[in-house]
């Protein structure tokens, strides 16, 4: 981590199948500024499909993440 204040935490999730490739199912960021160290922290994050747009996205669901 460079600067905690203008850095985002990126996670992206992904189907994984037996099958075929990994399905990409969405992606969400978090501010790194918002997290202390040494404290976990539970949060809810939107999932977006392509979160480089501007426009306002229909959400792809949530994520549930304990950091």
């Amino acid at each position: 981590v460079d600067d905690p204040y203008s850095q985002y935490l990126t996670i992206r999730l992904m189907d994984e199948e037996t099958v075929k490739n990994a399905e990409f199912i969405g992606e969400a960021k978090y501010p790194l500024k918002e997290l202390k160290p040494h404290e976990p922290k539970g949060l809810w994050l939107d999932l977006v499909y392509n979160p480089k747009t501007s426009a306002p996205e229909k959400s792809r669901g949530e994520v549930h993440l304990v950091l």
